[in-house]
């Protein structure tokens, strides 16, 4: 680890031990969790994971969440975000994060301020900030959320390295997980139905041993976008079959491999 992550890492434990105390939107992932840990390094008990409970969010996802802070023995709260009965987000727009992140900050704050914190953190990173205009980050300013990876100037790759050597996090490597929402083309509407039949395929793929996926939903077409690794597991021809089996179960009429495999945003590309 080199002297240029240690100093960035002391920048997010001053941004943090300035705080006084914080309420950290948690989510299980690696960048939240990397906070929420050093928020507990330099803060000892002043600190509240908040954790959102919502059909947006995979149940496998938050259910290990919540595991790992019990086991931890983590101050925490569950809270219930009503996404479903936003119209703004569920016309699902380009800027349908901003409405999601709005409200959902704004109920971490009723939390935090019923506890007496006067601060609330998130997860983003300095590679985030390649993005500025993120609906994400600007919800974040505007609900004076603070962003200590993103400030202290850290990256996806020295998360990953601080996470595993220095604060021995279980979830250093894991695959970044957006929302279920983000599997759906912007312009199609939202629906409980979608997000289930998402959900859905995307529970077999975990249980079946896949680690790098998205399951994209273009109405009667499932498209999977699959690492390298996964590429070659789906044409185990018992896992085809029951793969596809569960899509047509699902609503699906059509299964597609997207032959660029698994990469962020690709939903952005589609006109």
């Amino acid at each position: 680890m080199g002297n240029e992550y240690m100093h960035k890492l002391d920048r997010a434990r001053d941004l943090l031990l300035e705080t006084g105390g914080v309420a950290v939107a948690y989510s299980g992932g690696v960048d939240s969790s990397l906070v929420l840990a050093i928020a507990r390094e330099v803060l000892d008990s002043a600190v509240l994971a908040v954790i959102s409970t919502s059909p947006i969010h995979p149940r496998l996802e938050n259910n290990a969440a919540i595991k790992w802070l019990k086991c931890n023995s983590i101050n925490h709260v569950m809270i219930s975000t009503d996404e479903l009965h936003n119209s703004d987000f569920l016309s699902n727009t380009v800027t349908r994060c901003f409405y999601c992140k709005k409200n959902l900050f704004a109920e971490i704050w009723k939390e935090a301020i019923t506890r007496g914190f006067k601060a609330v953190a998130d997860g983003a990173n300095a590679d985030d900030k390649l993005y500025d205009d993120r609906p994400g980050i600007k919800a974040a300013r505007e609900a004076s959320v603070i962003s200590p990876l993103l400030e202290a100037g850290l990256g996806k790759s020295e998360i990953r390295l601080i996470a595993r050597d220095i604060y021995k996090l279980p979830v250093w490597d894991k695959p970044s997980m957006a929302c279920l929402a983000s599997r759906i083309p912007y312009g199609s509407c939202i629906t409980p139905e979608k997000l289930r039949q998402v959900e859905c395929i995307e529970e077999f793929l975990i249980k079946r041993g896949f680690e790098v996926y998205r399951a994209r939903h273009h109405d009667r077409i499932l498209r999977l976008e699959l690492g390298e690794r996964e590429m070659k597991m789906i044409l185990d021809p018992v896992l085809k079959k029951d793969c596809m089996k569960l899509a047509r179960e699902q609503g699906f009429t059509f299964v597609t491999i997207d032959l660029e495999g698994y990469r962020t945003g690709s939903l952005n590309n589609i006109d």
